[in-house]
């Protein structure tokens, strides 16, 4: 599954909406984005988006959330996400995306103003 399939959202429209809906036991469908340093033909740095299960809120606290994970060694653990603040986040069609500077673009200077991007998108299950 992925944030393009007919499943059933619950709606958001803000970060406020997000905090909202995600409660304990809630189903969460999420894909990470793997930024690499290699870069490809045209001189661009590579990014793979990687699909996760659908995973169970487990912790639900005001400024974090913790989602059930299987580990490499099968083991269910909490998988850790701060909420981001409303300059880093997009959302559309129900679906948060989450944003940081792009440090593999670091000059060295001091102030330097690195353009975003994504690391993470989130969106809830309805039942």
């Amino acid at each position: 599954m992925n944030a393009e399939t007919t499943e059933k959202l619950i709606p958001i429209r803000t970060i406020a909406d997000f905090k909202r809906a995600l409660k304990l036991g809630v189903k969460v469908g999420s894909i990470r984005f793997n930024h690499r340093y290699q870069k490809n033909e045209a001189g661009e740095f590579i990014t793979e988006e990687q699909p996760m299960p659908i995973r169970e809120a487990s912790i639900v606290q005001t400024n974090r959330f913790a989602l059930k994970t299987e580990n490499s060694d099968g083991k269910i653990v909490d998988s850790w996400c701060d909420f981001p603040a409303k300059s880093e986040v997009h959302i559309e069609n129900n679906i948060v995306t989450i944003f940081q500077e792009d440090y593999r673009q670091r000059t060295g200077e001091d102030n330097e103003k690195l353009p975003l991007i994504p690391i993470l998108k989130y969106w809830i299950l309805a039942e």
